[in-house]
């Protein structure tokens, strides 16, 4: 019998990243929207936490 413990980790630690990319993504939406997000330094924020977006 293959041990799936390595795989069974390895699909907990897929999940709990997915949750981790989500929470970061709810924060940074919720900075978008935020009273001040349009200011240069809300705009930095945003970028320090989703560079991509």
């Amino acid at each position: 019998m293959a041990d799936t413990s390595d795989t069974n980790s390895s699909k907990e630690n897929a999940e709990r990243l997915a949750k981790t990319i989500l929470y970061i993504e709810n924060i940074y939406q919720q900075i978008k929207r935020a009273p001040g997000a349009e200011t240069n330094s809300g705009k930095r924020l945003a970028n320090q936490i989703h560079p991509m977006m």
